[in-house]
């Protein structure tokens, strides 16, 4: 077990079966791997029900796992108000924004701690590479929990050179999407997360780019494994994916435009 004193938060919507089995290999994973941390699951609720159901998840009995519902029943996605109910409440010093998808090596976790321990900075705990793994390694491993049976199967993956197999898909380079983490000091005092997305898209790009504006660039762990992201089937994403993308692009361009007194201003306009 590793031992780190750290807090992990999850954003969640029960929009598909698949996120529900990811959120799930997810917590049993880190509970597997690490003492001393909590963990906080802020669920964006599509009905009242919804409450009911996931709470009472076998996995939610863990005393390291705390699970609240964020505001009013909606299919949008409110991803950065619930990264900043967990700022308000985390007890740990370092935090771990992890999408429910993704899984980390934990020795990149815990390289990424110390790091942001020693000094202060932002860090996604992960090399450049992110990688879709697909339903047969995710059923294996959600038996055995086991982070290098991933890797040696990416390794033999990885050797073909082949986009995509019956495992594995290359999905992108340097994308930010899938985990941030930091000292909450440095989350706080920047005013945390930008509340004014409505549902997905461009959140996790504006988030790099303004923390960069405000002095703190958002680095890759050298040398880190790929980011593996459990494939998911076509999840609805709320509403929003279609109705507020342009909206939330405009939030990006607004603030790559921004000079240093705009953006000061602009992000002391919402509480965390």
């Amino acid at each position: 077990m590793i031992d780190i004193k750290a807090t992990f938060c999850f954003f969640y919507q029960r929009d598909h079966q698949d996120r529900e089995r990811n959120l799930n290999v997810n917590l049993k994973f880190l509970l597997s791997n690490y003492s001393n941390i909590e963990i906080f699951v802020i669920q964006q609720l599509i009905d009242e029900g919804d409450y009911y159901v996931n709470g009472h998840l076998p996995v939610f009995r863990s005393g390291n796992i705390f699970h609240y519902p964020l505001g009013q029943p909606t299919d949008n996605w409110n991803k950065m108000s619930a990264y900043n109910f967990g700022l308000r409440y985390a007890s740990n010093d370092v935090i771990f924004f992890n999408d429910v998808d993704a899984i980390f090596n934990p020795d990149n976790i815990e390289r990424s701690y110390k790091l942001i321990k020693e000094e202060d900075k932002l860090m996604i705990p992960s090399g450049v590479q992110f990688i879709d793994i697909k339903s047969p390694v995710i059923d294996e491993f959600s038996r055995s929990f086991d982070y290098n049976y991933i890797l040696s199967e990416f390794k033999e993956f990885d050797k073909l050179g082949e986009r995509e197999n019956t495992k594995f898909i290359r999905n992108n380079v340097g994308g930010v999407g899938g985990g941030i983490s930091g000292r909450v000091d440095t989350f706080k005092k920047n005013n945390g997360f930008n509340p004014n997305f409505i549902g997905w898209g461009y959140e996790d790009d504006e988030t790099k780019l303004r923390y960069l504006k405000l002095g703190y660039p958002l680095e890759f762990l050298p040398d880190g494994d790929p980011i593996f992201h459990m494939y998911h089937r076509d999840a609805k994403r709320g509403t929003a994916l279609c109705k507020y993308l342009d909206h939330n692009k405009q939030i990006l361009e607004d603030v790559r435009e921004m000079d240093d007194e705009q953006l000061k201003e602009y992000n002391n306009s919402w509480k965390l």
